[in-house]
């Protein structure tokens, strides 16, 4: 099965810098087929002419005229890509040399739609501070939530859109992420789960493993912690607005928000 690698980019220059070379030694060490495509959100950092001033083989560079977030993106990229496995890798992670090769055995079975990779969060001195690959959704408290998941299980109930894996025709199928979810969170949570629902399988590999410098993204340095934690809640919203499937769930929900918006009020911050 032939591989592509997909990035998208959004004023990353220095990410790309030092992350491309490793994505691009990982993939020559499992094939030469593997094509990596970066989709540029209308960066405004000479992503592109650096892109391009490198003229790598297997390198496609799709330069978006406008900034349309992270999941429209992805979704670009998906759509462009030759390969019938789509790896979705954020600017500021780069894998393994040897992470498609424990990737890849699990598309032999055609139901599984994705796999998540064992990522290591580091810190601005590159140290190991915590790992994330399998993860949970539930219902709790009137919201729709996740958390990470046990790293021995093989199965996850969603796969990061940052560093995971995914079968194209699926994804496409399925509509790809959801632009609602814009500008960012919550879109590869939401897809996986609309995965699961449709009866495809998403599985948890520890052994693919890649590295991501979360202080080094776009998010970060563009938003505020607050301004993050904000977005971030509205999508929880969307998401739980969007997959209600019981009667007892949209009266949780709806208490919820009776709640939630009468603390604003009387707080004045509203």
């Amino acid at each position: 099965m032939q591989v592509s690698i997909v990035i998208p980019n959004y004023n990353g220059l220095e990410n790309l810098k030092r992350n491309l070379p490793k994505v691009i030694e990982a993939t020559e060490g499992f094939s030469e087929e593997t094509e990596i495509v970066v989709v540029d959100d209308a960066s405004n950092d000479k992503s592109v002419d650096f892109l391009q001033s490198e003229q790598l083989k297997r390198l496609t560079v799709i330069p978006n005229k406008k900034n349309v977030g992270f999941a429209e993106g992805c979704n670009v990229g998906v759509k462009n890509a030759k390969g019938e496995i789509v790896v979705l890798l954020n600017s500021d992670v780069y894998p393994e040399i040897n992470f498609l090769k424990y990737l890849m055995p699990h598309f032999q079975d055609e139901k599984v739609f994705a796999v998540s990779c064992l990522e290591k969060t580091l810190n601005e001195e590159d140290e190991i501070i915590g790992e994330r690959g399998a993860g949970k959704i539930f219902f709790k408290d009137g919201l729709y939530q996740h958390s990470a998941g046990d790293l021995n299980s093989r199965e996850t109930d969603w796969v990061c859109g940052g560093s995971g894996a995914f079968r194209r025709s699926i994804f496409l199928k399925l509509g790809g992420f959801d632009k609602n979810f814009a500008p960012f969170y919550w879109e590869d949570v939401d897809l996986s789960y609309r995965a699961k629902k449709a009866g495809y399988k998403l599985l948890f590999e520890k052994r693919s493993i890649v590295y991501h410098k979360h202080t080094e993204g776009a998010i970060k340095k563009k938003y505020s912690k607050q301004q993050i934690e904000k977005i971030s809640f509205a999508n929880q919203l969307k998401f739980t607005r969007k997959h209600v499937n019981s009667v007892s769930q949209f009266a949780d929900f709806t208490i919820f928000l009776l709640k939630f918006y009468l603390k604003k009020i009387f707080a004045k911050d509203i």
